[in-house]
């Protein structure tokens, strides 16, 4: 577990060395073996990367489109703040209702 000394942070890479641009590969493979693709969550990966990316390039046209139809500056920006809440509620009551 790496530790904060000093404002600096200790033992974050492997074997202690905090030079990770010389470990000889050591490091390489240390990433390979805590972040690996599990092949049986790829189809949900997939899936959430298509609704997000569909989401960033729709959200910014949203404010233009409430503007035209004459909300109120002030309304859109309680709209926008709203608008993740659900999207964080959402999966703890799911998680406590399928559970």
């Amino acid at each position: 577990m790496a530790k904060v000394e000093n404002g600096h942070l200790k033992g974050a890479t492997p074997q202690g060395s905090q030079d990770d641009a010389g470990c000889g590969g050591k490091c390489w493979r240390w990433l390979k073996s805590e972040f690996y693709i599990k092949k049986e969550m790829l189809p949900i990966k997939i899936l959430v990367l298509t609704i997000s990316g569909g989401m960033v390039s729709f959200l910014p046209f949203l404010t233009v489109h409430m503007r035209s139809l004459g909300i109120r500056p002030q309304e859109i920006g309680i709209i926008l703040a709203i608008l993740p809440i659900p999207s964080f509620i959402g999966p703890l009551l799911a998680e406590r209702i399928f559970y």
